[in-house]
């Protein structure tokens, strides 16, 4: 292995915020109420009976929802001091109980339900409020990571899977505010293990992201989730590469840059929220911001209030994802 050819390092730029295209919004608001005739006769097709709400609906989210009651963030998500053994029962015992799946059924019934010869479809009449909450939560949550900086280019996080696989087509994915600063990409694993480490690492990324969100960028959320990555990326890579280690000669680590810190509730991210919910609301609601009932999540609302950039959670912070890669 040419060890000259191995060396690499970059470093990713991902924002605290980018706002997300409205047009986009727009698209998934049209695209969702084109098929609003279809859904229901999807979902009875789908979940015809009780039976299957408890396999399809109910299991999966219990399942969903097992790391959120884990202790290392339990004690974050409960308002009422419960243990994460606690909320797992009480969410099994709801999930599972005949009077869950018959508001089910009852509820998706009304949601399509005619009056009057006058539609009366409630998930119709929310899909602006629904469009302006998307745009706000991709604004402040995945379109940070996942969406191109300028016109061109493509995401932090496939920036970072291709990179290390080796594509080089990814030097056409640099934005502005990215950095290249020493050779190019490598492929740090075995080739037919290459698309399923793309696909983890991704998703070990936006995991890391979203934890770090919740827990504000503190040094040890960023100093554990730095060493969970590179435990992963060890998992995968040759006997030519040296272990990737937090700060190592090999590494792939967030760097938080304080200095960019802004509270959420400072005037310039308030005038971001406003721009967004104005194209989609009226200036009453725009100017409160709020978020309806509907969309409310009343089991986590810290994570909720998170990704959508809610003003109550103090700050947003630009991120670096510094990947560095050397021989042995």
């Amino acid at each position: 292995m040419d060890k000259n050819r191995s060396k690499s390092h970059i470093r990713v730029f991902i924002p605290a915020v980018n706002e997300y295209p409205r047009e986009k919004a727009e698209n998934w608001a049209k695209k969702y109420e084109q098929g609003l005739r279809h859904t229901l006769a999807q979902q009875r097709k789908a979940v015809p009976n009780q039976k299957a709400f408890f396999e399809k609906i109910a299991r999966p989210i219990l399942e969903g929802s097992k790391y959120w009651v884990s202790p290392e963030v339990s004690g974050v998500i409960s308002q009422k001091g419960r243990t994460g053994k606690e909320i797992y029962e009480r969410m099994e015992a709801k999930l599972f109980s005949r009077k869950t799946a018959w508001k089910y059924f009852r509820n998706t019934n009304l949601a399509y339900k005619t009056r009057d010869g006058i539609e009366a479809k409630k998930i119709k009449d929310w899909l602006p409020y629904a469009a302006a909450y998307y745009a706000i939560e991709m604004t402040f949550g995945a379109w940070r990571y996942l969406g191109s900086i300028n016109d061109t280019g493509e995401g932090a996080f496939v920036l970072a899977s291709e990179w290390l696989t080796g594509r080089m087509d990814c030097l056409n994915f640099f934005r502005d505010q990215d950095e290249r600063l020493q050779g190019h990409p490598v492929l740090i694993t075995a080739p037919e293990r290459a698309s399923e480490f793309r696909r983890g690492l991704r998703n070990k990324l936006a995991r890391a992201v979203m934890i770090l969100d919740i827990f504000n960028c503190s040094a040890n959320a960023v100093s554990e989730q730095n060493d969970q990555i590179n435990e992963f990326v060890n998992g995968f890579i040759r006997t030519e590469i040296m272990p990737f280690k937090t700060d190592g000669n090999s590494h792939i680590n967030f760097t938080v840059l304080p200095e960019t810190a802004r509270l959420r509730d400072c005037r310039e991210l308030r005038e971001l929220r406003y721009r967004l919910c104005r194209h989609f609301l009226d200036e009453t609601v725009s100017n409160k911001q709020l978020v309806p009932p509907l969309y409310e999540n009343r089991i986590i609302p810290s994570l909720v209030h998170t990704l959508i950039g809610h003003p109550d959670y103090p700050v947003c912070v630009d991120m670096y994802l510094d990947i560095k890669v050397a021989p042995r």
